[in-house]
């Protein structure tokens, strides 16, 4: 009976130690992935950079354009979601396709926003 008692207190230790160890994972990786302060905004056209600016410096929410190859142009915002998350998307091209728009909002470094018929790309460069 006693073997049980225990094996059963250590099943449940062991199961505190897994969610512990899984909140602490979850914590540290959503902040890892999230636009922060010292994050920058960066948009390049043909691999040349047009725009640069730091998260920390943009009033929110803050819009701007940039003008593709050819003429044509996206206009991109920085907002922030009910949360407090920061986040860029694009909300307007004059392009055919409008990929660009339906990508969506993005909050981490790991995903950008890519018009092909303009050549631009824009992403969330994450500083340390």
């Amino acid at each position: 009976m006693e073997k049980e008692t225990g094996k059963i207190r250590n099943d449940i230790i062991l199961a505190a130690a897994v969610l512990i160890i899984a909140a602490v994972w979850i914590a540290v990786s959503g902040r890892n992935t999230a636009l922060s302060e010292s994050a920058e905004i960066v948009v390049t056209r043909d691999d040349e950079e047009i725009f640069r600016k730091k998260a920390s410096d943009t009033p929110l929410p803050y819009t701007f354009s940039v003008e593709g190859k050819n003429g044509g142009h996206n206009v991109f915002l920085i907002d922030e979601n009910d949360d407090g998350e920061l986040g860029l998307r694009c909300v307007e091209a004059d392009c055919p396709d409008k990929i660009c728009v339906e990508t969506g909002r993005i909050h981490s470094a790991e995903q950008p926003i890519v018009c092909l018929p303009h050549r631009i790309t824009a992403r969330i460069i994450k500083k340390y």
